[in-house]
Parts: C-alpha cells; structure tokens; sequence
C-alpha cells in the first residue's frame, strides 16, 4: 500500500511460497507506466495474530523519514533514464598497498546540519587525494534512523541513507572517487540491526524470531539492537543477497583481491564446509571471528568486545 493507492491497505494480496516468502505483484498501468510513481512512499501491510500491522518494506531501495513524524517510509525508486547518473569512469586497479581514508559523508562538512554525497564529492574527495590516499571507507551509508548510531543501528539495509541525498548523487561521488584512481570500500553492519519495529526489522511480523534469535541472546544489551539468527537459512540468504545488491556492487571495487581481517596468534579452527562458501570459526582471547569464502570475494564477519562488524571486499 502507499500513496499511489491512497494507502488501501488489502488492494493487493501478497503470496507465500515453500520457504514462507511473501511477494507482492503490481501489474503497470494499461499505457505501460508503472502503477506505483517514482519517488511515492510505500509500506507493507500484513494481518497478523496480533491485527493489523504495517512496516517499511524488507527490500527498500530508498526511505525518507516521514514529515512531522520520528518514523520512516518506504520509497518506490525506480527514476527515468534520463534522470539516472551515468557512469563516466572505470574503477581504479588493484592496489599493492593501501592508504584508507575512513570518512563519514555527514560529518564532512563544518556547516551546521548533515553533509550531502554532493558535498562530499566537490569538497572532500579532492583533499583525499591531495593527502597522499589511494582509498576510502565510507561509514554509515545504509540507511539507519537514528544519526548518533554512526550508521551502526541499520533499519533498511538495501537502502542509502537519505540524509545525503539519493542513490544517483552517490553513484557520482563512487565515480569521482574512481576518476582520482580513489578505491571505494563499503562498512557493512551485518551484526546486529536497530530495535526499531515501525522502519526496521524489529517484530516485523510482530514475532520476535523471524530475522532475530528468540530470548536473551537475540538482543545486544550493550547497544540496544537485535541480533540476527545466523542458523535461519532464509536470514542468511537475505543478510547475502543484502551484500550482493547490485547498488552496493556498483559502490565498492570488486575484484579477485583479498581483504583478511586476523587475529595476531591462536589457531584457526575449520567448523563446516558449505561448497560454495567457506565458514571458518576461532577465537582469540574470547572473541570470535567467522569468515565466508563467496568463491570472487572474501567476507569477513567478526565481534570484539561483543560487538558484531562486517568488513567486505567485492
């Protein structure tokens, strides 16, 4: 439901398949445009045992914080051609070394107020290049509801946040940064997620388990977030597709290089073999480090002190 339907909640009927994923088709309109505009907010309804409820949609691609309120929408992005950033440069070659400039795209600026993805681009990039970096890592860039997480509490994963801009004015800063030979790392937080329920993934079905861990270890006391069920096959196909979304594809370098996250001694330890991927498990002075072998990229989760982060090279 969304603005494009005056918000009418059981127009169109979602379906279930085998797996208990729930899809939700919207035919265009008879002159072939689509039903649902271009920039007009969205929301998922459901009927569950405990009513009716509505959340932002799992797979946004753009959310906007609704006006007067403290909560977000889902946005419908889809823009004309003519409204789409076009690539102008090819992304840099592999570096031996690396020189990483660690950034935050809203507090780059000195002004007042939250910095754009344009900001960043005219202003900010150039310094890097000037200060002898050859690479970035850009903080806090899925979209995350509360700005003094860092971007450490997501609520939409598969969008940018809109604080910066859109997705087309961070294409353009990516593109500049490879037109300054700039590699483009992407600080992922697959760890833990926001608590929030009315713009996160929180009780989304209104059931504590469906992305989460029931009970005490599915919540991170220390920052207040919930901790995703790495055992549920459906939460790690979606927490994996998140990482091979063709937006963050576009943003960071792929490549055949390794990026490997080590402890400084103790002994690796092999747990399972899944084929395709690699899962290794060790420890080192009581924290635990998992990593995954996605075949052309190395995926690196890990905690210390308790705290889940991702480090990703595509």
């Amino acid at each position: 439901m969304g603005e494009f339907n005056n918000w009418e909640p059981s127009q169109y009927p979602g379906t279930c398949d085998d797996f208990g994923v729930w899809r939700v088709f919207i035919p265009d309109q008879e002159d072939g445009t689509p039903t649902v505009p271009h920039m007009s907010q969205v929301r998922v309804s459901m009927e569950t045992p405990e009513g009716r409820v509505d959340r932002v949609p799992t797979w946004a691609q753009y959310v906007e914080r609704c006006e007067g309120t403290d909560y977000h929408n889902g946005v419908f992005y889809n823009p004309p051609e003519n409204e789409r950033y076009q690539w102008q440069h090819d992304k840099p070659n592999r570096k031996r070394s690396l020189r990483i400039y660690e950034a935050h795209v809203g507090m780059s600026s000195e002004d007042h107020g939250v910095a754009t993805y344009n900001h960043f681009t005219d202003n900010v990039l150039p310094r890097i290049k000037e200060g002898g970096y050859n690479a970035i890592q850009l903080m806090a860039v899925q979209e995350h509801a509360l700005y003094s997480s860092f971007g450490y509490q997501v609520t939409s994963f598969f969008a940018a946040s809109s604080r910066s801009g859109t997705p087309e004015d961070l294409k353009r800063l990516v593109d500049t940064a490879h037109g300054l030979g700039l590699t483009v790392l992407l600080d992922v937080v697959h760890a833990h997620a926001s608590s929030n329920t009315m713009d996160g993934l929180n009780l989304f079905d209104t059931s504590t388990g469906l992305y989460f861990r029931d009970g005490p270890s599915g919540y991170h006391d220390l920052w207040g977030t919930r901790m995703f069920d790495y055992g549920n096959y459906e939460v790690m196909r979606f927490l994996l597709s998140n990482l091979r979304w063709p937006l963050w594809r576009l943003i960071v370098d792929l490549g055949d290089s390794l990026w490997i996250l080590a402890t400084h001694c103790g002994s690796w330890r092999l747990i399972v073999d899944l084929g395709d991927s690699l899962w290794i498990l060790a420890t080192h002075c009581g924290s635990w480090w998992l990593i995954v072998d996605l075949g052309d990229s190395l995926w690196i989760l890990a905690t210390r002190c308790g705290s889940w982060r991702l480090i990703v090279d595509l």
